[in-house]
């Protein structure tokens, strides 16, 4: 599943470059200082990160692994967290994802709802409950077992 970036994030990027490079080309020609170039060429970046944003999906999701792959602006893609055990859960604390240890112990992951599509984000939410679901009743049933093959004093 794919998750995208709000789109008002990625406009609020490319109009603040917009703004800030008209700025820096007027005090250039009002000042004929030459030294405002390079600020020009900076005040590009946040343009190509809203257009990068409107184009790259914030993180996708599989359900099969339980795994999240931040894809990040850049090339580089970063899976979260490593679900190879029934030893942690993802689940959903305050719009946050967070990585949930068996022993209680919490961990944050760098994905905000804030950032996301919130139809996306929604699926995917819904998706992560319906997975979460299944695992309890897995949980449940194996326990069941647990105490039929045992009994309850072992």
């Amino acid at each position: 599943m794919r998750v995208r970036y709000r789109r008002s994030w990625a406009w609020l990027f490319i109009g603040l470059g917009v703004f800030s490079a008209v700025w820096v080309t007027w005090l250039m020609f009002t000042t004929l200082e030459n030294i405002l170039v390079v600020q020009l060429f900076v005040s590009v970046i946040p343009v190509v990160v809203g257009i990068l944003m409107l184009n790259r999906p914030y993180f996708y999701y599989h359900p099969h692994d339980n795994q999240i792959i931040m894809a990040g602006l850049g090339f580089v893609a970063y899976k979260y967290p490593q679900l190879t055990c029934r030893c942690q859960r993802l689940d959903i604390v305050n719009g946050r994802i967070v990585l949930v240890y068996l022993d209680g112990e919490v961990e944050k992951t760098p994905i905000a709802s804030t950032m996301a599509n919130p139809e996306d984000f929604k699926r995917f939410t819904d998706q992560l409950g319906r997975k979460q679901n299944a695992e309890n009743a897995d949980y449940r049933s194996h326990d069941r077992w647990i105490e039929r093959v045992v009994g309850n004093d072992g």
